[in-house]
């Protein structure tokens, strides 16, 4: 049977109701670890199962939570935590949960890879001054002694990493870096759940494929009272449903003249611009652009789908949302959603906005290049346009449709708009 079981479902499935029911029916004393993004939802978990699970905490004076955690894990406690905490686990961690046969079950999924910070020319440094050296599988293996105070102190961090086993460089001309998430936060459990949607686009799928994993993909359906686990199929999603709940915004021509609201006034022909609100594309944005698409936003709440301020939640790259807020979106840096309605577009697993009737989507994904780029150099096809419907799916789930409300959509990029039409007619 094999370890990694993971529930492909569409959000509002049962992912997490099979996940606590399958924790209180639990009649072989299995010990469970839960995972989901936000502390509101491990209280929920925890107030809804029977286990007496528990979750960490930091006491003053006391130690850490990773610290309280290991505590729980010697004690062989049931254990609710966050993927920041679970992202911090140490060997030591990782020794006890392979010691007591716990169960992973993980609501969305992780942050496995990232992309270190370190120059090329950096990295040439180490490798010509015999400091690290690059192994077949791409592991970066620390040779030296160096202390912090001598020549290349500045190198501590890949020192650190490398000897966490964790880091990895790639590339042919030009050496980059990326480090992973410890495979064993995975392999060390005797079961693994991971809840999910669209798992065939997101990067843990490619980091299982790296690490050769096996996984299986399965569906949950509902009877009667109880939720049970089928073989996965797309049928389940029920998108025809979905597609009822969403009033799209389209282009259209008026006396000729196209609309402005949409990606066919950034790209004045009739070739569609792939990249369009990519964040390359902000990057390289004039003011004009800026004030244009901050024109828009407000005149689709105004206009298209006039809605209060209360009820819309909008997203782009957050380091651009400044540049595009106005009297309907607003953005607060602080994250105070008493005084914003920005949403991060990679929220996933809350249900803070689900009274919203309005969003607008003001991104076009792309995996990271880096990131793109280290898979490739181990033949592991990466599916971008995938990524980024999966992550659209999951903004959009944090609306009315959860609640089989409809809701009014601003997606301005014409390639997530295809991309959008396509899922919902099953094409992808």
């Amino acid at each position: 049977m094999e370890k990694v079981k993971v529930i492909d479902a569409i959000c509002g499935a049962g992912k997490t109701s099979y996940a606590i029911q399958m924790m209180n029916e639990n009649t072989f004393g299995k010990k469970f670890i839960f995972v989901t993004p936000f502390l509101s939802e491990v209280k929920r978990v925890i107030g809804a199962t029977n286990l007496n699970m528990a979750t960490p905490i930091a006491a003053r004076g006391k130690g850490k939570k990773l610290d309280h955690l290991k505590k729980l894990l010697a004690d062989g406690r049931s254990i609710a935590i966050t993927h920041q905490l679970f992202k911090m686990m140490d060997h030591e961690a990782h020794e006890l949960i392979q010691q007591s046969d716990y169960t992973l079950i993980m609501d969305e999924v992780a942050e496995v890879i990232e992309v270190f910070p370190i120059a090329s020319q950096d990295i040439d440094i180490l490798i010509n001054d015999g400091h690290i050296k690059i192994e077949k599988d791409s592991s970066v293996t620390w040779l030296s002694d160096y202390k912090q105070d001598e020549k290349h102190a500045i190198f501590a961090d890949v020192k650190n990493a490398a000897n966490l086993g964790i880091l990895k460089a790639f590339g042919n001309t030009k050496l980059q870096m990326v480090s992973l998430l410890p495979i064993n936060s995975f392999s060390n459990f005797k079961e693994v759940y991971i809840l999910t949607y669209l798992f065939d686009g997101q990067l843990q799928k490619y980091y299982y494929d790296y690490f050769d994993l096996q996984y299986k993909k399965y569906s949950v359906i509902k009877k009667g009272d109880l939720y049970k686990l089928v073989s996965y199929h797309n049928k389940y999603d029920q998108r025809e449903k979905l597609k009822e709940l969403l009033t799209i915004y389209e282009d259209y021509e008026t006396q000729g003249r196209p609309s402005t609201l949409n990606s066919n006034y950034f790209a004045r022909v009739k070739k569609t611009n792939r990249y369009l609100l990519s964040y390359s594309w902000y990057e390289s944005a004039t003011p004009e652009k800026y004030k244009r698409l901050q024109q828009n936003l407000t005149s689709f709440f105004r206009t298209q789908a006039t809605t209060d301020n209360d009820k819309l939640f909008w997203t782009t790259y957050k380091s651009k949302a400044k540049r595009l807020s106005n009297a309907k979106c607003k953005f607060n840096k602080y994250d105070d959603r008493e005084k914003d309605n920005f949403v991060p577009c990679t929220i996933r697993a809350t249900n803070d906005y689900a009274h919203c009737t309005a969003m607008a989507y003001m991104v076009n994904r792309f995996l990271n290049p880096v990131e793109k780029q280290f898979f490739l150099s181990h033949d592991i096809d990466v599916d971008e346009d995938l990524l980024a419907l999966s992550e659209l799916i999951q903004f959009m789930f944090r609306g009315s449709i959860r609640n089989g409300e409809k809701m009014a959509c601003y997606i301005p990029s014409e390639r997530q708009r295809d991309l959008l039409k396509k899922y919902l007619d099953y094409l992808l």
